[in-house]
């Protein structure tokens, strides 16, 4: 499911629990999420990044905002 990686959008995703994968779509970059039963709140963001050839450069990962903010409040 196409979503923006936004505060809000990942705010939405934990209140409403779809546990549907969902990502962006940019022209070098590809982000993906998955909120699941185990990580509710903690869920990684995963960032391919692609070179012009549209080949595969490197993969990283990241919290989610909300689970930043839970960690940082706490």
């Amino acid at each position: 499911m196409r979503k923006e990686d936004t505060f809000l959008n990942h705010l939405w995703n934990i209140f409403s629990r779809d546990f549907r994968p969902k990502g962006e779509i940019d022209r070098n970059e590809i982000k993906v999420w998955k909120q699941n039963l185990w990580n509710s709140a903690f869920y990684p963001i995963f960032k391919f990044e692609l070179n012009t050839n549209n080949h595969l450069t490197n993969i990283t990962s990241k919290l989610n905002p909300i689970g930043k903010t839970f960690i940082g409040l706490f």
